[in-house]
This record gives structure tokens, sequence and C-alpha cells, in this order.
């Protein structure tokens, strides 16, 4: 269950790190897995190589079901989905 978990803990720091980047500095990237281990570890390994992008308000990551969104920060220009299941 790890492995799985690993490789969607990265996607997820790593999609939001890249989106955020994209926006260069005309946008918020708002990342929301229901996981609290996964954004925690996401905001650790943001905070080693792109801390400006959290502390400058360019990025937010949340604790919450993604389903319901972000509603403090609606409406949206773009939303992304990644989800995964355990069995296929």
């Amino acid at each position: 269950m790890w492995e799985w978990l690993s490789v969607i803990y990265k996607m997820f720091y790593i999609r939001t790190v890249a989106f955020s980047k994209l926006m260069d500095d005309i946008g918020l990237v708002v990342g929301i897995d229901h996981i609290p281990e996964l954004v925690k570890l996401s905001m650790t390994n943001i905070s080693k190589s792109h801390k400006n992008l959290i502390d400058e308000g360019k990025i937010i990551l949340d604790i919450g079901d993604g389903r319901f969104g972000y509603k403090s920060q609606a409406p949206y220009d773009v939303i992304n989905v990644g989800a995964g299941k355990f069995y296929f």
C-alpha cells in the first residue's frame, strides 16, 4: 500500500508545484487531498525547494474532499482532478 501512496503523493506535490510555475506570478494553485499525511509530506517537500510559493500565497495545500472544491477561492478558471484506486 505504501508504494501506491508514494506514487500518488509524488504526483500531488509535483503537479501542484508544476501548475504554480506554469502560472508564473498571476495565479493561485490549491491542492486538496483527503489523506492528512500526504498533505503534510507535500508541504514539507514543497517547502524544501519552493517555500516562496507557499509564503507568497501562490500555493495552498489543504486536507479535505476535493469533490467539494475550495469555496473560499471559488470560482475557478481551471480544475485538474487526479484520482487513483487501490485495486483494478
